[in-house]
């Protein structure tokens, strides 16, 4: 999120916390709803949420950060 090649740069600076994901997640989505055609987006599903939840915890094991 930040540009950098390597996600190892920001874990000096970034304290990334799951309810902060969701939301500047869900703040993404709300302003590329108001600049893209309204038939073009469907309302994310439960399936789809907990997708999005358990790639950010494999991220963590991943990165060592859980």
């Amino acid at each position: 999120m930040l540009s950098h090649l390597n996600i190892q740069t920001t874990r000096g600076y970034v304290a990334v916390v799951d309810d902060d994901i969701i939301r500047h997640y869900q703040e993404h989505l709300r302003r590329r709803h108001q600049v893209r055609p309204e038939g073009e987006y469907l309302e994310t599903t439960n399936q789809e949420w907990d997708a999005f939840e358990e790639h950010f915890d494999r991220r963590k094991v991943e990165l060592g950060s859980c």
